[in-house]
């Protein structure tokens, strides 16, 4: 019970880091112990087992082949798929910069009303 305490403390460290390599490989040692009950009590692995999940299925989708064109020029194309509440968007766009400059861009959230 001590060494997956540990790996908790661990786990919550790199959490609070942001250090995403180090979670995963905690989250793999975790993950072969059966310890549900203690797992169930820490927030932090919760969330980061949910956003697993939502990563997952986020690249289920952009990887799935039924994307219908739905509008396209030169540098951008627009697909779309599903229907109601399963409805989803996802473009692409050529982007005539370094991947440094259109990183620090998207990452100014404030920033995003004016895009």
């Amino acid at each position: 019970m001590e060494y997956f305490e540990n790996l908790l403390n661990k786990f919550r460290k790199a959490f609070y880091s942001g250090d995403f390599d180090q979670q995963v490989l905690i989250h793999q040692k975790i993950s072969g112990l059966c310890f549900s009950e203690a797992v169930a009590q820490c927030p932090e692995y919760q969330k980061f087992t949910e956003d697993i999940e939502y990563l997952d299925k986020c690249v289920e989708l952009l990887e799935s082949p039924d994307w219908e064109t739905v509008a396209e020029t030169q540098h951008t194309k627009v697909e779309a798929r599903g229907a109601g509440n399963e409805f989803f968007t996802k473009s692409s766009v050529l982007i005539n910069s370094s991947i440094l400059k259109v990183m620090a861009v998207l990452n100014e959230i404030d920033l995003l009303p004016n895009w």
